[in-house]
Parts: structure tokens; C-alpha cells; sequence
């Protein structure tokens, strides 16, 4: 059975214009940093980059959120990824297990790919993809 263990990498950063955005919608400090939901995740020693994006997918095409698309930005930032393809993965809840859909998506993947898995991270997958992910710690690159 193939373990999956992730860490959030704490030093990858969206685009300027993206977080500015993001900071006006939200209120928040102009100083404030913004780190996104990035990780660099082990399918057993196979390293895979990927973030979670809120979104959904429109006839085939993903629409991400502000947040979302800031994440993914963070995620192709980061300069040990191949970042040749990009794979957008919708998730979302079903009859099979959520946690048997992501490693499925994860062992398909070669080494050091890029995932972002898109779904409705604020309502229905709200504290679900976190345990299936892993999550060790913080990691910096």
C-alpha cells in the first residue's frame, strides 16, 4: 500500500499583483505575507509538487478563485518542479473514497510533477484533503 506524507513549503510566494488583489478583497495589511496551500508530497519516495485551488471545472476547463489561482502561481514558482505540464485535477467528494481518487491521481504522475487539484476548497472539501495529503510539517526550498 502506497504511503502518501506532505509538507507545506513555507517559502513560495504568488505574483505581487495576485496577493495585492487579494489583500484589497479581503481587508487585510498591506505587510502582511500570504503563503498558499503548496506542498511538495511523497507518493513513497516519489516527489510530487501540487497545491490545493479553490475552483471548479466548466466544461472541461478549470476556473479558479483569487485564492486558487494564487496558489497555483505560488506552485510554479517553485524551481524544482517540471514544470513542463501542469495537471489540473478536479476533486471532489463521491462513492469512492476521496483518499483513494488522490493517490490513484499521485502514483500516475512521474517524478517531480505539478498537480493542482481543484475543487470547493472552502464548503465541500473543507478539512478533507489535508489528512488524506499527509501533512508532516513545514518544508523550505
Amino acid at each position: 500500500m502506497a504511503l502518501i506524507k506532505s509538507y507545506l513549503i513555507d517559502n513560495v510566494e504568488s505574483t505581487l499583483k495576485c496577493d495585492l488583489n487579494i489583500k484589497k478583497e479581503n481587508d487585510l495589511p498591506m505587510g502582511l505575507k500570504l503563503r498558499y496551500m503548496v506542498f511538495k508530497t511523497f507518493i513513497d519516495d516519489k516527489p510530487i509538487f501540487c497545491c490545493m485551488s479553490g475552483g471548479r471545472f466548466i466544461d472541461g476547463q478549470p476556473h479558479l478563485t483569487p485564492v486558487g489561482e494564487a496558489a497555483l502561481l505560488a506552485l510554479c514558482n517553485i524551481t524544482s518542479s517540471s514544470k513542463d505540464v501542469i495537471i489540473f485535477q478536479e476533486v471532489k467528494l463521491g462513492k469512492t473514497p476521496l483518499k483513494v481518487k488522490v493517490k490513484k491521481y499521485l502514483k500516475k504522475v512521474p517524478r517531480n510533477s505539478v498537480i493542482c487539484f481543484v475543487g470547493d476548497m472552502t464548503n465541500e472539501l473543507d478539512g478533507v484533503l489535508m489528512p488524506i495529503l499527509n501533512v508532516k510539517g513545514t518544508i523550505s526550498l
